[in-house]
């Protein structure tokens, strides 16, 4: 229980930042197209953060070892876009460049899509928090056959193969 509220609390954290800068985007009346955009973005965070309160409220399953996952069919694409809306003010911060790879032609995987994105932004994150100010950050997927390969990349510190291993 305490390394699922630990992991939790950290999930929680994640989507305020992007709902942090929407409403300062919102505080200084921008144009319509703006702020339509800025309330998409801030309604797909407030979703997000719902979801994880609502798995936080719902601890008797992790006790019984039960996590559910909404499965459904869902875009690569919104995937890595709804990750990198999350950590973008945190590359942003340190000034650093990130590339995005999408797959060349429209993707679907049968999967969790929030559970997918929060995976995606926790290495987006790692990969932020481990890069200098100045440094590059790449997420790339690919298709591999039948498969979806997402890597994310970065210029930090690293860490060792037989880390990579554990």
């Amino acid at each position: 229980k305490s390394r699922f509220l630990a992991l939790l609390s950290h999930e929680l954290r994640n989507p305020l930042a992007p709902l942090r800068t929407g409403l300062a985007i919102l505080s200084m009346q921008p144009d319509p197209k703006i702020a339509g955009d800025v309330n998409a973005m801030m309604t797909r965070q407030v979703s997000h953060m719902a979801r994880l309160i609502d798995d936080l409220l719902d601890v008797s399953r992790i006790d019984r070892g039960v996590l559910e996952l909404r499965r459904e069919c869902v875009s690569i694409d919104s995937i890595i876009a709804n990750a990198v809306e999350t950590v973008r003010t945190d590359l942003d911060a340190k000034e650093q460049q990130l590339a995005v790879r999408y797959v060349d032609e429209p993707t679907y995987v049968d999967g969790d899509a929030v559970r997918l994105s929060q995976v995606l932004s926790n290495l987006l994150n790692n990969a932020s928090k481990f890069t200098p100010p100045g440094g590059n950050v790449e997420i790339a997927a690919r298709r591999d056959g039948d498969e979806v390969v997402i890597a994310v990349t970065d210029t930090g510190i690293g860490f060792s193969e037989q880390d990579a291993r554990r």
